[in-house]
């Protein structure tokens, strides 16, 4: 449905298995593109990525789960840093 939330609560273990299918995931891809320069990446495009929506990349960017950059009024991602972020968060060295 347009315009309608669902809030979904995710156990710890269950967040555990998330961040490592997304880590996963994203090393798989950065693996591929090692030859490419750096890039940015907006919200939806990082939630492709990631495998999950683009509210929840909003959630964990408004959480202080992943760095963004902002210009102007855009917001962007850079894959490698979002990685970066997430497996500092999962070894528990990270705010929760």
């Amino acid at each position: 449905m347009k315009g309608s939330t669902t809030l979904v609560v995710v156990d710890e273990t269950s967040q555990d298995s998330l961040v490592s299918r997304i880590q996963a995931a994203i090393a798989d891809v950065l693996a591929e593109s090692r030859h490419r320069p750096p890039q940015l990446v907006d919200g939806d495009e990082l939630a492709r990525l990631l495998s999950v929506s683009s509210q929840t990349v909003a959630r964990m960017r408004q959480a202080g789960s992943i760095p963004f950059v902002e210009m102007g009024r855009l917001i962007r991602y850079s894959p490698d840093a979002v990685v970066a972020a997430l497996a500092t968060d999962k070894k528990g060295a990270a705010k929760r």
